[in-house]
């Protein structure tokens, strides 16, 4: 009897010690997948406010820097490409934004990925509109408004996009 005691005592205990460490083991799993998911939340955030505030400071660029501006025509007949003097470093800041956001968002939704593209677009139609202006203060009104609104239209749908993930931002 006193045998039978101890094989029980001595297999519960150890039933004991295998269940800890199995829910210990999904607790720590559980954890890890939770802080994984909140760092790509916390890296898409990032990404998407240096987009959207690298397209909001060219926008100010174009609209009110007396550096000259021309359109080039590239060889496969689309729009013509805008030049912008003095605007490389402008350049540069919105083409590392964008790369940035091509890389670490490549798991954004759809809609999100879309309103990127149409803030790009945006970006060159008003710079399209300043080439043919005669200067800062002379570009017309719809070029302005449309990027204003693809650049709150991305805004919506980063943030759609990182609430999808389901993750707070804490």
């Amino acid at each position: 009897m006193a045998v039978i005691t101890t094989l029980v005592g001595t297999l519960g205990t150890l039933a004991g010690v295998v269940l800890g460490f199995w829910l210990n083991s999904r607790a720590a799993q559980r954890q890890s997948y939770t802080q994984a998911r909140r760092e790509v939340r916390q890296a898409r955030e990032a990404v998407y406010v240096e987009f959207l505030a690298a397209h909001r400071q060219f926008r100010r660029f174009i609209l009110t820097s007396p550096a000259g501006v021309h359109l080039v025509d590239v060889a496969e007949g689309g729009p013509p490409t805008p030049v912008i003097d003095g605007a490389e470093s402008q350049w540069e800041v919105l083409e590392t934004a964008a790369a940035r956001l091509q890389i670490v968002a490549s798991g954004a939704t759809a809609e999100a990925r879309e309103a990127a593209a149409k803030v790009r677009r945006a970006m060159y139609d008003l710079a399209r509109a300043r080439a043919e202006a005669v200067g800062p203060g002379a570009v017309r009104r719809e070029p302005i408004r449309a990027a204003r609104r693809a650049e709150d239209d991305f805004a919506r749908a980063a943030q759609a996009d990182l609430e999808g993930l389901g993750i707070d931002h804490s």
